[in-house]
């Protein structure tokens, strides 16, 4: 199985199936030891997206998409800026 750990925007359902097509479940999730932070810099100027950076003790929530498919989560890669972030 292959699983794809959403914060921010891509916990709403419908934005991840515009992007990576439907997925078998979504359920409740959490990244340890990571805290939420909004350093991601934008296109638009004066924008910062959601991030997520290691801090002990703290986590970040989320959902946690079980993918049809393990090749799902390459179609994620040019919404979320990959190679040169992530």
């Amino acid at each position: 199985m292959a699983y794809y750990f959403a914060y921010g925007s891509n916990m709403n359902p419908a934005r991840v199936v515009a992007r990576i097509g439907e997925t078998r479940r979504a359920v409740h999730g959490w990244l340890q030891e990571h805290r939420l932070s909004f350093d991601k810099a934008s296109r638009v100027d004066g924008i910062a997206h959601a991030n997520v950076q290691p801090a002990p003790g703290e986590r970040v929530e989320g959902v946690l998409y079980e993918l049809l498919e393990a090749e799902q989560i390459t179609l994620m890669d040019p919404f979320e800026g990959r190679p040169h972030e992530y």
